[in-house]
């Protein structure tokens, strides 16, 4: 196969491939010098939509941008053989794009599908796959991460040499939001923006991998700060400039906020479920800023620009104090919250169950923070013994780790609501005006379990020294994308899960897949579950919630307490026997929950499991039935 070379030129979006073919024919001749072969430019035209939100929606690119080229020969994929494979063009002073290499055209005529995309990456796809790296910047206030923020693709198929040029149109895959502060009437805005109020956006994914085959995001990761953008000007009684570049993603309106700091004070605003983050799209969200307000307004406007806009809405966003009051903490979705000040955690509280040789009582307790950034469960102050009267509150906890023994001291104060923290990071329920302490920030900690581009937050317990995820596993999805098998029946040579009422219950295999929990979270053995049963003195009901049902018509059923905030509900369990899979006998009565061997290659022979039956350790024992069991989570410890 003889081929034609290909050179880049241009300043632009668009990208041309020239092709100077023999005046005879429409390929080289084979016995044609090489030397003689013409160079063909690929020139870069301004053609997009002028935004002014990027260097390339600007239409220009600077020196030293690169954009990278794939080419497939035929009908091939990304996944096969690469005609050409992540060749880099460098943008010169003179406006040129240069390979890196020589690119020739195949001289047999054969088709090329063109794929380029910036900003360009050196490793590319790996070989056999269809999948990018891709993030952007948290520091976006640099106007160089603020380029290398945005991401473009372009594609054309069934390009052939020719004389005239292909056009290679980029489009954006990433989203836009900008930022827009309002002044109430009666605020000063030469002042407010005298004061260059800084805005930070927290919450997101930065980092994540593009299908090209599917034109899609998966594997999110890495939540971080972002900071903002732009320079704020004044236009039209608001101050206009700032923004954020933010890889598309589901929208969280419990998590994701702006935080904005005007002359030390803090306000909070969060994003709102009509804030879709779409590729290619843009919005404009507007906060109504009242300094003396703990309530401000955001709003999101429609779409401009060549990036798509769409729609408005409302939020509200408060002002941080200096201090956490525990009463306004639902605990709803977590029974964990982190206390933030700035960027930096500086304690935790949880809503927690204390077991005593005294007594037993659901508690709130906050515990600082070590200077690695870990919870310092030895110096857990408690805020509140829920349900208890009297001046008892106000104790400490213990925690020793190795053994997973508690070391209560009793408490002799009355209830507390407000928690600060002081500068040096110790913990406080009382503080002198002298004293000084640090503004705070409480958010609940939630496991964000994003597959295939759905999110699904799991809430979190503290039981003991043990962190668990307060809700079975619930997805079709294992952690890579790849889809499990659903399934009617379980029978020994089916692998995946069945959904009932709701629940999803695993085979075997699934529940011994390291690519089934997110990371640091593992399915417990049961030397995992004996720690928790033994804290709570082998008495499960606390662990057990919901309405359960008596196994026979003359058997009680011991009470279901729930006071350790496990939420063991009784889902059932999947039991295969002779064709039929008996869900609604156990329904009600039973859940079952995988465990692994000691080694954590197999699950072992018996379940843990709750039953209406007693409150003592359950186990289940199927013996050789196919069988289909909840999936409930324990995170690592931290030393692993």
């Amino acid at each position: 196969m003889k081929t034609s070379p290909i050179s880049l030129k241009g300043g632009g979006v668009i990208l041309l491939l020239f092709s100077f073919l023999s005046a005879c024919t429409n390929r080289i001749s084979p016995q044609e010098d090489e030397e003689n072969l013409p160079v063909l430019p690929l020139k870069i035209m301004p053609s997009i939509t002028e935004a002014g939100y990027t260097r390339v929606a600007n239409n220009q690119f600077e020196i030293d941008d690169a954009v990278g080229l794939f080419a497939l020969a035929g009908s091939t994929s990304l996944q096969e053989e690469r005609y050409v494979d992540n060749i880099r063009f460098l943008r010169s002073g003179n406006d040129e794009f240069v390979p890196d290499e020589a690119i020739f055209y195949p001289d047999d005529g054969v088709a090329l599908h063109l794929i380029s995309y910036f900003p360009y990456q050196k490793e590319g796809i790996a070989v056999g796959k269809c999948r990018m790296p891709v993030s952007v910047q948290a520091q976006q206030s640099s106007a160089t991460n603020y380029a290398l923020s945005d991401f473009l693709v372009a594609s054309k198929e069934e390009v052939l040499p020719s004389k005239n040029p292909v056009r290679l149109e980029y489009g954006h895959k990433f989203f836009r939001l900008n930022i827009f502060l309002k002044p109430d009437d009666g605020e000063d805005i030469d002042a407010l923006l005298a004061a260059n109020p800084q805005l930070t956006l927290h919450g997101c994914f930065t980092k994540a991998f593009y299908d090209f085959a599917k034109d899609k995001f998966v594997d999110y990761a890495a939540e971080q700060k972002i900071d903002l953008a732009g320079t704020w000007r004044v236009e039209q009684g608001q101050l206009v400039g700032e923004g954020v570049i933010l890889i598309p993603q589901e929208t969280n309106p419990k998590l994701q906020y702006i935080l904005v700091n005007v002359g030390g004070e803090e306000h909070r605003a969060f994003l709102t479920a009509d804030v879709q983050m779409l590729s290619g799209k843009q919005r404009d969200f507007t906060i109504d800023y009242n300094a003396s307000s703990d309530i401000l307004m955001g709003h999101v406007t429609g779409e401009i620009g060549d990036w798509d806009h769409t729609g408005s809405s409302t939020a509200p966003s408060e002002t941080l104090h200096p201090y956490v009051n525990v009463s306004k903490l639902s605990f709803e979705a977590s029974n964990i919250y982190k206390v933030f000040h700035a960027d930096k955690q500086v304690a935790e509280v949880c809503k927690e169950y204390l077991v005593t040789p005294a007594f037993s009582s659901p508690a709130i307790v906050a515990y600082p923070m070590t200077d690695a950034g870990k919870t310092d469960l030895s110096k857990g102050v408690v805020m509140q013994l829920i349900g208890q009267p009297g001046d008892v509150h106000g104790g400490t906890v213990a925690w020793n780790l190795a053994e997973h023994l508690l070391a209560y001291t009793p408490g002799t104060l009355p209830s507390k609501k407000y928690l600060y923290v002081k500068a040096d990071g110790q913990l406080a329920l009382s503080v002198k005006n002298s004293e000084d302490i640090l503004t705070l920030l409480a958010m609940p900690e939630v496991v964000r379990d994003v597959r295939g581009g759905t999110e699904h937050d799991y809430p979190l317990v503290k039981i003991g020294t043990q962190y668990w995820m307060r809700e079975n596993l619930s997805t079709p999805l294992l952690t890579d994308g790849t889809e499990l098998t659903q399934q009617t029946t379980v029978l020994k040579d089916r692998s995946g899960y069945i959904r009932a009422g709701g629940n999803y219950f695993y085979t075997s295999d699934v529940a011994c897949s390291p690519l089934l929990l997110p990371p640091s979270w593992e399915v417990p053995d049961w030397e995992d579950w004996n720690i928790l049963l033994a804290y709570l003195k082998d008495e499960v009901a606390p662990l057990k919630a919901g309405t359960w049902k008596p196994v026979s018509d003359n058997s009680k059923v011991p009470p279901a307490t729930n006071e350790s905030g496990f939420d063991g509900f009784p889902v059932g369990m999947c039991v295969e026997s002779k064709g039929a899979v008996f869900l609604s006998t156990y329904e009600g009565k039973y859940v079952a929950y995988w465990t692994l061997n000691k080694s954590h290659t197999a699950t072992d022979a018996i379940a843990m499991g709750l039953t209406s039956k007693s409150n003592t350790k359950g186990e289940i024992n199927m013996k050789d039935d196919p069988t289909a069991y909840s999936i409930r989570a324990i995170r690592k410890p931290a030393s692993e």
